[in-house]
């Protein structure tokens, strides 16, 4: 203990032992390397902790021997949350280069020579204490048998657990066979893919009509009922917690005495762009997947005219020519979607066949 080490409310009394001079004090040297696999052996004479963040203890100090973790970051402390002296009786911690015998290397494409992941969520957590579920498929052909870039407006996906769904300007029936994947990116080039179920469609269903009380949210538009009268303002409405966060909707609205120039939104939170957008008088049945338990309707400063919502129905099952998308476990719902991805902006769309 008396080399190499940095000291934080903790003082190092000998080679073996030192003492926290207050709750949380403890030594540290940063010497990982975050997301590598360490194998370590530790024997204290109280359980101290060790770790590689504050909110992520990864080894017990007390007779630990062989125990396997994934560096969150760099550092290496010791510590315990009370205040006293702590004895390191012994303790190696070395990384681990290669796996064992019967272990795999892992590589981001089919015959690679760099270990590295394919896609991984910056939440994973590599210490889970609860394990991990995975899955091993043979990928007979790393091609994508659909590679299109496509028209946000064309796609629709539900991304909601228990009833992801998607259907648009891809026909799926070729992929009804539990062998294709879809991987759908948005114009953020923020990703989410899921197995195509081998189920066909029904058809597209929509549910009843949501009841729809909507208040002033920004500006003084005029309320009535479903009709929303905006004035030449940066103005907007929020209708009252009826959405399902993730789920596809199918709106029915118009708009009514357009005037000036700009936009009138359609969207379920966050900015206004992650919805529809109209310039012009019409009717329009527009299909958004929302991100909030809110329905918010806006117009852009410059512009005025009337917002008449007519219907918003929760689509229930996809058209005919959609598919159902389910994970890993076989639930109807996305293997991975990053937490910005943007339903209503896909703008790619690969189709992957991956056999068996």
């Amino acid at each position: 203990m008396t080399s190499g080490w940095t000291t934080s409310s903790a003082t190092i009394d000998d080679s073996n032992t030192f003492t926290q001079t207050s709750a949380g004090g403890q030594i540290y040297q940063n010497i990982l390397t975050a997301k590598a696999l360490y194998k370590a052996n530790f024997d204290a004479d109280v359980a101290a902790l060790c770790q590689g963040a504050s909110s992520n203890p990864i080894y017990a100090l007390d007779g630990e021997s062989n125990k396997y973790k994934t560096a969150v970051n760099t550092t290496f402390s010791i510590y315990k949350s009370g205040t006293q002296s702590i004895t390191v009786n012994s303790m190696s911690i070395y990384q681990v280069l290669t796996p064992s015998t019967t272990g795999v290397t892992i590589v981001s494409t089919k015959s690679g020579v760099t270990y590295n992941w394919f896609n991984k969520n910056s939440a994973f957590n590599w210490n889970d204490a609860s394990g991990y579920t995975y899955e091993i498929v043979k990928v007979n052909n790393t091609v994508a048998v659909v590679d299109s870039s496509t028209t946000a407006a064309n796609e629709h996906v539900s991304l909601v657990d228990g009833n992801a769904f998607y259907f648009g300007s891809i026909d799926m029936t070729p992929y009804l066979d539990g062998r294709h994947y879809v991987r759908f990116q948005d114009s953020s080039g923020y990703v989410a893919f899921a197995k195509i179920k081998a189920e066909v469609p029904g058809g597209e269903a929509l549910g009843s009509d949501s009841a729809r009380t909507f208040v002033a949210e920004v500006g003084t538009p005029t309320i009535n009922g479903s009709e929303i009268t905006f004035s030449n303002a940066v103005e907007g409405v929020i209708d009252s917690n009826y959405w399902t966060v993730g789920s596809l909707y199918s709106v029915d609205w118009a708009i009514t005495s357009y005037a000036g120039s700009g936009n009138f939104y359609l969207y379920g939170g966050g900015v206004v762009t992650s919805g529809i957008t109209k310039s012009a008088n019409g009717n329009y049945a527009s299909y958004i997947t929302t991100n909030s338990t809110n329905l918010r309707v806006a117009s852009a400063l410059g512009c005025s005219g009337v917002a008449t919502i007519n219907s918003v129905k929760q689509v229930i099952e996809c058209a005919a020519t959609g598919a159902h998308l389910m994970n890993a476990a076989g639930t109807r719902n996305m293997i991975y979607q990053h937490p910005s991805f943007n339903g209503n902006a896909i703008a790619n769309i690969k189709v992957l066949y991956y056999g068996d």
